[in-house]
């Protein structure tokens, strides 16, 4: 009797290592395979990217990324401030997607702005005193525009452009490159457009405007996107489809 319940329970492990097994693997395939990570912003040590809607960052040299947030809602768009130490970023929590900021050691998100309207985090001004973000809390129709903010919070001031949806400062503040709107195709958790080659009248287009002047020049455009344009060494670099890719 000893001997048919020993092989019994033999049999019945044999049995469950043989359908757990291929759970463990499958588990292990899924840890070693690619990740979708977004939107990598740099400061001189770290980057800083959106994974499975948290933000995390890790050394420029590489090493073991350090999770920043854990809240139930989507963060994303992280933007280092000019200093290195505080990470802007876009977040959903309740319903409603705002700006806020984080210190790069982590700790509590804090919230910047409270408008109903959804405000999505674009980047800093030079001296770090106020974050750039976008906002159709103001817009007619389908559209939104450009606003600064204090980093500690406090009442939005609109840029003076009609129609804005990124940009980024000059250094010295004098002038603004930014596109009128957003590119026809991107990822933001809520839909997904992959119009990557696309020619049409949505097409993105980048200006340099000044500042208080608004002396305008548009970048020399082909009918595709370009979009995400920065600021380095006195010239405007930025993404664009214009070669078909």
């Amino acid at each position: 009797m000893g001997v048919i319940q020993k092989n019994t329970v033999v049999g019945v492990l044999v049995v469950v290592l043989g359908w757990v097994a291929p759970i463990w693997a499958t588990a292990a395939l899924a840890a070693s395979g690619p990740h979708i990570f977004q939107r990598p912003a740099l400061s001189k040590d770290l980057i800083a990217f959106g994974y499975a809607g948290d933000l995390w960052t890790v050394a420029r040299a590489g090493g073991r990324a350090a999770r920043l947030t854990t809240g139930v809602g989507i963060e994303t768009s992280p933007v280092f401030s000019p200093d290195g130490q505080t990470i802007a970023f876009t977040g959903e929590y309740d319903g409603n997607t705002d700006v806020f900021t984080i210190p790069v050691t982590g700790g509590v998100p804090f919230r910047v702005t409270y408008h109903p309207a959804s405000d999505g985090v674009v980047g800093w001004s030079a001296d770090g005193k106020e974050i750039l973000f976008h906002s159709d809390r103001q817009a007619a129709s389908r559209y939104t525009q450009l606003y600064t903010v204090e980093a500690h919070g406090g009442i939005a001031r609109a840029l003076p452009l009609p129609m804005a949806y990124q940009g980024q400062f000059s250094p010295d503040g004098s002038a603004i490159a930014y596109s009128p709107l957003p590119p026809a195709f991107g990822f933001n958790y809520t839909s997904y457009v992959s119009w990557g080659n696309y020619h049409g009248g949505r097409a993105s287009t980048i200006w340099i405007t000044t500042l208080p002047g608004l002396d305008s020049t548009e970048i020399p455009h082909e009918t595709a996107s370009d979009f995400y344009p920065v600021w380095a060494g006195g010239a405007v670099y930025f993404l664009s489809g214009r070669a078909g890719r």
